[in-house]
């Protein structure tokens, strides 16, 4: 065989054809595992931006009525 082809197996004993098998089967299992850790990690990054996104709501809740304080002290004042 002149081209490299990945599903080729040199030996056409059961054994090699076995391990060869189990070798795919364990790729597909590690691409499975690969591709459930993404999908964890997503959800994950999901939260946080959520959180951010309500800390940043409060944020802004919280300057708006520190400057109306500011502001109704200044007014108190004079």
């Amino acid at each position: 065989m002149t081209t490299y082809d990945d599903e080729y197996i040199p030996s056409s004993s059961p054994s090699t054809k076995r391990k060869h098998d189990e070798s795919l089967l364990e790729y597909g299992k590690q691409m499975n595992d690969i591709s459930n850790c993404l999908e964890t990690v997503m959800k994950q990054q999901g939260v946080i931006v959520d959180g951010l996104q309500a800390f940043r709501k409060s944020h802004e809740k919280i300057n708006k009525m520190t400057t109306s304080l500011l502001h109704a002290n200044k007014l108190n004042q004079h």
